[in-house]
């Protein structure tokens, strides 16, 4: 009665071709799609770790600023902490949304490339690549524009602050 687990190793990779459905939901963020995957998990000295490729398609992830507000000021410390860290490679496919509840929704153009690495021990948090965005919404100056065209390309020293080019319009009857 006084075993515990001191390291778990296991691979997983879905049936070539046919995508496993996931849902995930955290205080900052609410994932629902259809995953196919190659990955290496593992579980030692309080670390939980992942590696591999992932592709996603028929994903809605939510982010609602008025939830992450108030997530953030619930944040308690635990006495017993697990870090988490990743190096996977992500491909976005077809019907993959991005909703960040008021400002934007976008849909992003399939097989497109990005990697992320994190090492939440470390506070390191990396995203590599580009994501372009094929059509959504933006409110901005409390006037909604539809996109055209655009991207997301995440800053290496800081991924909350990336750079997003996008080209959109509005239309107003006279």
């Amino acid at each position: 009665d006084k075993w515990i687990v001191d390291t778990l190793l296991f691979s997983m990779e879905t049936i070539r071709g046919v995508s496993t459905p996931v849902a995930f939901k955290s205080p900052y963020v609410n994932v629902k799609g259809d995953v196919n995957c190659n990955i290496d998990v593992g579980y030692e000295s309080d670390t939980f770790n992942v590696k591999g490729k992932v592709s996603v398609e028929n994903v809605d992830v939510v982010l609602n600023m008025n939830d992450i507000t108030e997530a953030s000021s619930k944040v308690s410390d635990d006495d017993e902490e697990i870090y988490f860290t990743s190096d996977l490679d992500v491909t976005l496919g077809t019907h993959v949304n991005l909703s960040f509840d008021p400002i934007l929704r976008c849909i992003f153009v399939p097989n497109t490339h990005v990697n992320v690495k994190i090492d939440a021990a470390s506070d390191f948090y990396e995203i590599g690549g580009e994501l372009k965005l094929k059509s959504g919404d933006v409110n901005y100056l409390s006037r909604n524009f539809y996109i055209k065209e655009g991207s997301i390309k995440f800053n290496q020293e800081d991924i909350t602050n990336p750079l997003i080019k996008i080209r959109a319009e509005t239309r107003e009857k006279d």
